[in-house]
């Protein structure tokens, strides 16, 4: 067990948190990550509002433990709107936002009492999520698999970490070995 800011916050042993990767992360492999005390992530482009209830009634019955629903923030994301209605409906321990614009979906999530964490790809998206309040922000450097940011995540993370106060920030790509680890550690 590694004790941050982020495992207090979100109540995990671990300070990692699966990616989404869309429907292509189901409760299976969720819940296994969660089991082992890490935060384990639902994804849902590519699933309907019907398919997405039965995936959050199988995760609640897979885990005790801390767990999230990602949802993507594009306006074009099939189901974009109805899954967050239903996601937030459902009450899961957590909420991640990645893409588009998470601001209106991370107030929505605030107000319902359900913590956000936020990913980002640059430091304006980094700013103006920081001045709302989620429980954690993640930044994705252009070492991260799929979509990424335009520059290193060590780099884009020191430059968040700076304006973060409390809020715990999470890299996203480029931590692949013991000594990544261990660098991101050291900065906070």
């Amino acid at each position: 067990m590694l004790k941050t800011a982020l495992t207090a916050r979100l109540a995990i042993d671990h300070p990692i948190i699966q990616a989404g990767m869309a429907a292509d992360c189901g409760v299976e492999l969720a819940a296994a990550v969660s089991n082992a005390g890490a935060l384990g992530t639902v994804g849902t482009i590519g699933r309907t509002p019907d398919g997405l209830e039965q995936e959050l009634a199988r995760m609640k019955a897979a885990t005790g433990r801390p767990w999230s629903v990602n949802i993507v923030t594009f306006d074009w994301a099939p189901f974009a709107g109805s899954l967050l209605d239903l996601t937030i409906a459902a009450q899961p321990p957590s909420i991640t936002l990645s893409f588009g614009d998470p601001l209106p979906a991370l107030e929505r999530c605030l107000a319902a009492g359900i913590p956000a964490i936020v990913q980002v790809q640059d430091f304006a998206a980094a700013s103006a999520v920081l001045t709302a309040g989620p429980a954690a922000i993640v930044v994705q450097g252009n070492e991260a698999g799929g979509h990424t940011g335009r520059r290193g995540t060590l780099s884009f993370a020191a430059q968040v970490l700076d304006q973060a106060g409390d809020v715990p920030v999470v890299v996203a790509g480029g931590v692949a070995t013991g000594r990544g680890l261990a660098a991101a550690l050291a900065m906070g």
